[in-house]
């Protein structure tokens, strides 16, 4: 059975310089890959499992970089 999708603010309330944003669920990966560029992989899909891997956050339409992200990437069940 599917399951829906999800995102959410994932850190505290109040100031701090980083911020975590949870993605989870069936499309998570094709969703990151749509606003988530990574120089160092060919695509999203190559993505290590519970390894950190920098990116780039960027631009719907025009893919400028916004901002660096470090995402990490958990295959089910181990999420």
């Amino acid at each position: 059975m599917p399951e829906d999708t999800i995102v959410a603010i994932a850190t505290p309330p109040g100031r701090g310089g980083i911020g975590i944003v949870r993605l989870s669920g069936d499309r998570a990966l094709e969703i990151a890959a749509g606003s988530i560029r990574f120089p160092r992989l060919e695509t999203a899909e190559a993505l290590e499992p519970q390894r950190a891997t920098l990116g780039e956050f960027c631009e719907p339409g025009s893919g400028r970089a916004l901002d660096q992200v470090l995402v990490t990437y958990f295959r089910q069940p181990h999420s």
